[in-house]
């Protein structure tokens, strides 16, 4: 496995449009200025989509086929893949020549930075031992222990206890609006962490999901 980043990918699109910016003054005794645009920067909202169209027209060039099924996922035959998050390539390939040698030619097309194996993709911790791929967000639940003052917190044997009911008509007092916005941001977290690594607390977090609009304190609990 092999992980690139590309510097400044946005920078490497092309413009479709022609666009102009104004510039503010940077002494007062300087006139305003207005500039045309020759590259996507930063901020536009059709630089993601220009530099896509660029990168998937050069790795077409290179011979990779893009999957039907997932337009992030790219296949040279049966040899080598990438996976592609915006400036984020992931490669994959029983054949080290053929990355090193992808990596020769992406480089000389794009500002590159080779981050050596994969070893985190996209806040998923990799690790590979002999006859396995172990996958955890061991440092991402950390942080949530910590965020939510969670940190003493004893395990668990089930996600939900057995039996247990839950509904939105419980003789409970409803949360503030202001833990609410809390609830709501910590099922986002989980359901990140359920559909990632740890698919044993997903009934468990759709479940809680269910009472995003009206929870109480039985569903914080």
């Amino acid at each position: 496995t092999r992980q690139l980043d590309i510097k400044c990918a946005y920078l490497y699109g092309k413009l479709e449009e022609e666009i102009y910016m104004r510039l503010d003054p940077i002494h007062e005794c300087e006139k305003e200025r207005i500039v045309k645009l020759k590259k996507p920067i930063y901020g536009l909202k059709q630089s993601g989509r220009n530099w896509n169209q660029e990168l998937d027209q050069f790795l077409i060039k290179l011979g990779f086929e893009r999957l039907r099924s997932s337009s992030c996922v790219y296949k040279k035959g049966y040899w080598i893949i990438a996976v592609i998050y915006v400036d984020d390539i992931f490669l994959f390939s029983t054949d080290l020549e053929l990355i090193d040698s992808f990596v020769k030619s992406i480089s000389k097309k794009y500002e590159t930075k080779d981050l050596g194996a994969i070893s985190n993709m996209l806040g998923v911790k990799v690790e590979k031992h002999d006859e396995e791929i172990t996958l955890s967000q061991e440092t991402y639940i950390e942080t949530l222990l910590n965020k939510y003052n969670m940190k003493e917190c004893r395990s668990a044997a089930t996600p939900l206890e057995p039996g247990l009911k839950l509904s939105k008509d419980m003789q409970v007092d409803y949360l503030s609006e202001e833990r609410r916005t809390v609830y709501r941001e910590l099922i986002g977290s989980l359901m990140y962490v359920a559909l990632r690594t740890r698919p044993d607390i997903l009934f468990a977090t759709t479940k809680l999901s269910q009472f995003n609009s009206c929870p109480n304190e039985a569903h914080w609990m």
